[in-house]
């Protein structure tokens, strides 16, 4: 290599005389949020979220945006600030931090909540984190940024005001309007009209609800229907939501207490929410749940149980009590189980499976697409009508959402009258000028994996291919010992996955396979025989026909050859 020669800046262009945004996730899709600002070379970061695998995903367990390009501007970074607490907008902090290496500002319930994910990860102890009051302004190089108070489905949700001498933008994060909320504050429509005197260049924003007309009901007229289900069941009843929803918690107990039943818990991460919500002073007007011990003994008619897993996530605690493996307690027939969460998409599978595992068992499932007894964090499009009245913006960036609700987010906006909407893609550089948006650039942008104990890019990924290539058409190992002839010295070892339909048939398929090998090594010339990848090929080759011929298959197929003497 020549010393002399300059490293090659993969780094991509920006406009110099404006604000820019790029998002790197959530846009497209639901879950992934992270969002980019960039001003000056300079870059703020704008939540760092997880997203949920489908079936385009086997065996992942948490999907991750890509930072690549974050880490080739590492230095540039001024921080990241947090919108609020859910798993979708921070939960990727502690895998990819360490590619980030930035200080990170939170309110603190938001900051306690990202420590107990940090400690996971053994990460507490390197990561900067800054507490932020609610409402405050902080400097971040050329970035100005207010935190606006709003409602949502977690307190301490806040939207920002970025500010920069080439204008302003308003990200909204997660939010919507509630003037009752359980916990937290109303969304401040003061301060947001305050603001919006200086002309606001773009609205990048929530459009998880934008298909849906009309205002959501407050979280507080839940109260009155969830006390209706608790009363008219005749067993345990089990509540499963976010284990972030605390104000879900608050609901609960007290549709609970209306209805002479006593809560419990159960569920890892809604214990140490819960713990954590009240050491910053919410359910405090609330007494503590029932402990494990009372829960067993409580009479059936008295019991609501909160617990994890509204998603159907494995190992938690609502798919234990599906499998009936739960160590705390064995729902029955006549019990009930209420799903007071919306369907992250991509889930819907997983919480089928779950929710049939109760019905199979005469457990009576609620839904809420069948009852009400969930209400959304996000916005409906009257609130974003509001929104966009009070704001006036140039333009609005539809994020947060898959491609169906972007494009309503559109037309909602266009209708108001706002005559600048981009819908971004992930990756996509744009542009927040006085006179509309403008794509600039791209950036690399696209998924990775936490699997197992690793993170993996899913660009291209071999892992995937490979999961997907033994699911659909299995897969086949065989193990071949020759002499140094190449004439078989025992016979072959096969192991054969996703194949077979039952026992008889993956003998019959073996001794099939064992006359294909023997036969093809017989036929094949000395030279060839003798030469372990030439083997290994004809080998290859007798098995594939075979299974194409017999079963119409093309399976994953590993040949080794071991040569003796």
């Amino acid at each position: 290599m020549n010393a002399n020669k300059p490293l090659q800046d993969n780094r991509p262009t920006f406009a110099t005389d404006c604000l820019s945004f790029v998002s790197l996730g959530g846009s497209g899709e639901f879950g992934c949020n992270l969002n980019v600002y960039h001003c000056d070379g300079k870059l703020l970061i704008v939540d760092c979220g997880i997203g949920f695998p489908d079936e385009r995903f086997p065996g992942v367990e948490i999907l991750l945006p890509d930072p690549s390009f974050l880490r080739e501007m590492q230095s540039d970074i001024v921080g990241m600030v947090l919108t609020h607490a859910h798993d979708d907008h921070k939960a990727a902090i502690a895998p990819l931090w360490p590619q980030l290496l930035c200080p990170i500002y939170a309110t603190p319930f938001v900051a306690d909540t990202l420590r107990y994910q940090l400690e996971q990860w053994n990460l507490l102890k390197r990561v900067s984190i800054k507490e932020v009051a609610l409402g405050q302004q902080l400097q971040l190089g050329p970035f100005t940024v207010d935190l606006i108070d709003t409602a949502h489905s977690v307190m301490e949700s806040s939207m920002l005001m970025i500010k920069t001498k080439y204008g302003q933008a308003l990200h909204t994060g997660d939010w919507r309007i509630d003037e009752s909320p359980m916990e937290g504050r109303v969304t401040d429509a003061a301060k947001l009209q305050r603001l919006a005197q200086e002309p606001v260049l773009a609205i990048v924003g929530d459009s998880t609800n934008s298909t849906v007309e009309g205002y959501h009901p407050s979280e507080r007229a839940l109260i009155d229907p969830l006390a209706d289900v608790f009363a008219n069941s005749s067993g345990r009843v089990v509540v499963t939501t976010f284990s972030h929803s605390v104000p879900r918690m608050h609901s609960v107990m007290l549709a609970a207490r209306k209805s002479g039943r006593k809560v419990g818990m159960t569920g890892r991460s809604m214990l140490r929410i819960q713990e954590i919500a009240r050491k910053h002073g919410y359910l405090q007007d609330l007494p503590a749940f029932i402990s494990d011990r009372d829960i067993r003994e409580c009479p059936r008619d008295k019991l609501v149980l909160l617990a994890t897993g509204s998603q159907g996530e494995p190992g938690s605690a609502i798919s234990r009590l599906a499998s009936d493996s739960h160590q705390l307690l064995s729902l029955e027939k006549g019990d009930t189980v209420i799903f007071s969460a919306r369907e992250i998409p991509g889930n819907e599978k997983t919480i089928e499976h779950v929710q049939n595992a109760f019905l199979r068992r005469g457990i009576r499932t609620i839904v809420p697409e069948n009852e009400f007894v969930h209400a959304s964090g996000h916005a409906y499009a009257d609130e974003i009508r509001q929104l966009i009245s009070w704001v006036k913006p140039t333009a609005i960036i539809p994020v947060h959402g898959n491609e169906a609700a972007q494009v309503a987010h559109r037309d909602l906006a266009e209708a108001c009258g706002v005559k600048n909407v981009m819908i971004p893609h992930n990756g996509d550089i744009i542009a927040l000028r006085p006179n509309g948006p403008e794509r600039t650039g791209q950036v690399m942008a696209g998924l990775m994996a936490v699997d197992g104990t690793r993170v993996v890019p899913m660009r291209d990924s071999l892992l995937l291919k490979d999961r997907h290539r033994t699911a659909n058409e299995g897969s086949i190992v065989v193990t071949v010992v020759t002499d140094d002839e190449g004439y078989l010295l025992h016979d072959p070892v096969f192991t054969i996955s996703g194949l077979a339909a039952d026992e008889t048939e993956l003998v019959e398929l073996e001794d099939a396979l064992f006359t294909d090998v023997e036969q093809a090594a017989l036929r094949a010339d000395p030279s060839e025989r003798r030469d372990a990848e030439m083997l290994k090929e004809i080998i290859r080759l007798a098995i594939r026909r075979r299974i194409k011929q017999e079963l119409g298959k093309r399976p994953l197929l590993s040949v080794h050859i071991v040569q003796v003497g």
